[in-house]
């Protein structure tokens, strides 16, 4: 005996199908124009040999210094700063965990990013010194032995503005090991744009066909049902 509400779901479905096929083209051109747009392509890179205080305007705030730009920071630095220029730490147990990687606006004169170093203690006062110093949950440390271990900083707030190179400032505070940042920019508008009013009309052109397909298969399904 025929299952009257099971043949009836099996042929809906059918006749839904060309409906879902016809859209296939477009939402896959969509789901492709989406992906590059919101991403980000390489677009240079540089060395950071060591960073300094820098004015602007009344106000002077750190700044890295790069071979070939200056890089003011208005945030996600000053702890760093602070640690190193009061020799908290000693900047030559300062190591580079992954190269910094920078956002940069529309302009390419002002970034976003983050770096990610170790810093090796080897005492417990200077544990105990950093950890006081230390506000932000991004520094993380942790022991290999009772007066020994390695504190990882991830400086993930990292926001400042672009400058040309100046003169290496007297002032310097030198890092030990040069850190190298890469900096990436938004991707422009998707070529496959162009593509999209093509992709359109070929779902249009293409739903009779995927009906009249679903149409035939439901009627033979039917009757071999029947029978």
């Amino acid at each position: 005996m025929i299952d009257i509400f099971k043949l009836t779901c099996k042929l809906v479905a059918i006749f839904m199908l060309p409906f879902f096929l016809s859209a296939c083209v477009t939402k896959q051109l969509s789901a492709d124009i989406k992906g590059h747009e919101t991403g980000y392509t390489h677009y240079n890179d540089d060395v950071i040999i060591g960073m300094s205080l820098a004015q602007q305007g009344s106000n002077k705030n750190w700044a890295f210094v790069g071979t070939h730009f200056d890089y003011v920071l208005s945030s996600g630095v000053d702890e760093l700063s602070t640690l190193l220029v009061t020799r908290q730490i000693d900047k030559k147990r300062i190591q580079v965990v992954r190269d910094g990687s920078f956002r940069l606006n529309d302009k390419k004169d002002r970034f976003i990013g983050n770096i990610e170093l170790k810093y090796i203690y080897q005492t417990a006062v200077e544990r105990d010194k950093i950890k006081l110093l230390i506000k932000s949950t991004d520094w993380n440390c942790s022991s290999n032995t009772e007066t020994t271990g390695v504190c990882n900083i991830s400086l993930d707030n990292l926001v400042g503005t672009i400058h040309r190179k100046g003169a290496t400032p007297s002032d310097i505070f030198r890092f030990e090991h040069p850190l190298r940042v890469n900096f990436y920019s938004k991707n422009a508008s998707s070529a496959k744009r162009a593509l999209y009013p093509v992709a359109v009309a070929a779902d249009v052109v293409m739903l009779p066909v995927y009906l009249l397909g679903g149409a035939a298969v439901a009627a033979f399904y039917g009757v071999v049902l029947l029978n």
